[in-house]
């Protein structure tokens, strides 16, 4: 009997649970703890279109655990990762529309690395817990859409 499964780029739903199966198969191989899953290699994964199926996924899950620390994976190692340029894109505006700007992403993208915890986010920006609050406030960022599986 032979079963027919569309290509990975067609049921990219199903990125996140073969990415922890992977993750936790090669962890095993290489006797190595498992690591949180940053929020923004789920993010970059499911723009990618992977051509190579399956079997690019597991060599990328397996070059990720190989060149990430030990207990975190970093999202900029992965072969396909693009930064957003906001910066070559910048339009003259006044200072403080920039300046709040910049917090805006800075802020979002150390909640995606945290996936949405404040705490840690408020420590990698090197700001007070009650000053991180205010500035989420003050820019319309919600916690919530930083949990993993959000985007």
């Amino acid at each position: 009997m032979t079963i027919k499964l569309p290509p990975l780029s067609e049921r990219k739903q199903d990125i996140p649970i073969l990415v922890e199966h992977f993750l936790q198969r090669i962890c095993a191989e290489l006797g190595r703890p498992m690591p949180a899953i940053n929020f923004e290699i789920f993010n970059q994964m499911l723009k990618h279109s992977w051509p190579g199926n399956l079997k690019e996924l597991e060599n990328v899950v397996r070059n990720l655990v190989l060149s990430s620390p030990e207990n975190e994976l970093l999202p900029e190692l992965l072969p396909f990762f693009k930064a957003d340029q906001q910066f070559g894109n910048l339009q003259l505006q006044p200072l403080s529309a920039a300046v709040a700007q910049l917090e805006k992403e800075l802020i979002q993208k150390a909640l995606r690395r945290f996936a949405g915890n404040q705490c840690r986010a408020a420590q990698a920006l090197g700001l007070s817990e009650p000053n991180m609050r205010f500035k989420m406030k003050k820019l319309g960022i919600r916690k919530d859409d930083f949990l993993l599986g959000l985007e």
